[in-house]
């Protein structure tokens, strides 16, 4: 955004000419300040969403999935290292 772009007000504070920023009471001694203080504060950055293709140990393609209950029991027992009843009691093996 240039000088002429943004809306910058002008006024006098003890005889001397200051720049107001349009967003905000920030002000500067020149136009150009307050520019690079917009540009630095409220300007926002345009977001690129990043995709990737992921590959598994046999190359095969990855395809996300939304995720299962069973996903998340396998996972308990694995972390937990057994099965474990729906009240989180660990089930004695035989």
């Amino acid at each position: 955004m240039s000088q002429s772009q943004l809306n910058i007000s002008t006024f006098e504070w003890r005889g001397i000419t200051r720049y107001r920023c349009p967003e905000c009471p920030f002000d500067g001694p020149t136009p150009s300040d307050v520019v690079k203080h917009w540009r630095s504060q409220h300007q926002t950055q345009e977001v690129i969403p990043l995709s990737a293709t992921l590959f598994d140990a046999r190359g095969d393609q990855i395809q996300s999935r939304p995720a299962q209950p069973e996903d998340f029991e396998a996972a308990e027992d694995f972390a937990f290292g057994g099965e474990y009843d729906e009240d989180d009691n660990p089930i004695e093996s035989e």
